[in-house]
Parts: structure tokens; sequence; C-alpha cells
């Protein structure tokens, strides 16, 4: 539920909607690996994110995020005001670069359509969207292993929902957010 509520609340961003009421149930969520059915802006944004984060430079990324007319989301509370600095002292090499390789698994993984109401985004990876990990298939238990580890997943479980990086694009390409943590 948690996530959920960060999904729409990056929904609410990228659209300038109001959040849904809490325990809403007009919440969808259709999960694919089909990028052919990504609506033409949200299948660029999400190679032009790729493109930037497998050149190994932070810079590249932060790019993007300011060619957009509102930043996406990267931290909860208020916006780093030195995007590279965040993304260097909050990353395991010291540079960000495993905040990029994560980014790029993450946009390689199958993703997920929310529907909420009449609004839509699209969230990579989908795992973000399942209330209830523990009842993942053993499909879905290798989907999110390539993506965490087998700790990592029994903590999101325990927690009740996934709190590793996710991304959120909006039908029109808007980048949303890149966040970790609930």
């Amino acid at each position: 539920m948690k996530t959920k509520l960060f999904v729409a609340a990056a929904l609410a961003m990228a659209i300038g909607a109001s959040l849904p009421a809490l325990g809403e149930t007009t919440q969808s969520l259709s999960i694919s690996d089909r990028l052919e059915d990504l609506p033409p802006p949200v299948r660029e944004m999400r190679q032009k994110l790729i493109e930037a984060a497998t050149t190994g430079e932070v810079a590249n990324l932060v790019t993007l995020m300011e060619a957009q007319k509102e930043p996406p989301q990267i931290s909860f509370g208020d916006p780093p005001r030195d995007t590279v600095a965040f993304f260097k002292e909050n990353s395991l090499d010291g540079e960000g670069r495993d905040a990029l390789a994560a980014l790029v698994e993450i946009l390689k993984a199958p993703y997920a359509l929310e529907t909420y109401g009449e609004d839509q985004v699209y969230v990579w990876p989908y795992l973000a969207g399942i209330d209830d990990l523990g009842a993942l298939t053993p499909a879905q238990l290798v989907d999110a292993y390539q993506l965490t580890s087998p700790q990592g997943l029994k903590e999101m479980i325990e927690f009740g929902g996934w709190f590793d990086y996710r991304v959120v694009i909006a039908p029109d390409g808007t980048w949303s957010a890149f966040i970790r943590g609930d």
C-alpha cells in the first residue's frame, strides 16, 4: 500500500491531479514487457534514460532532469540543491554509477501501467505496483531477484511493498520519478 501511495503521488505530480483517496479501489495494474506497446513519448524517455545512464556520468542524467518543466522526484522531502552531489553522496561507489546501473536494469525489466480513475503512469519495475510481494509467482521471483537480493526481497515482503529503486513516466513522456525508499 505504501508503494501505491508513492506511485499515486508521482502520478499526481506528473499530471497535476489530486491524489486518489486512501484505499481507493479504482487502481488497476497491467504488467508487460512489450516495449512496442508503450506510447512513443514513454518509449523515447525510457531510451533517453538508458542512454544517459550507460555513459556512466550522473551529469548526463541531470541534463535530462533539467530539460523538463518539472524535475522528477529523486528523494523524499525537498529536492536536493545539487543533484549530481546527491547521487554521488547516496551511492555505494561515491560516483553515482551504482544508481545509474540500477536505472538501466530497472528499465530493462517488465513495467506496469497503473491506472487511477482516468489517470495513468508507467512504472518500472512492475514489482513496485504489487501489493503482496509474498505472493509472487516463481517467474516473478526471478524478476525480483534480478533487481534485488533474496535478503532485500525478504525485507520488502516484511515491510509490505517494494522500496528499492523505481521509475515513473507519464504517458506524455514526462519522467516523474527515480526514487528509492518508501
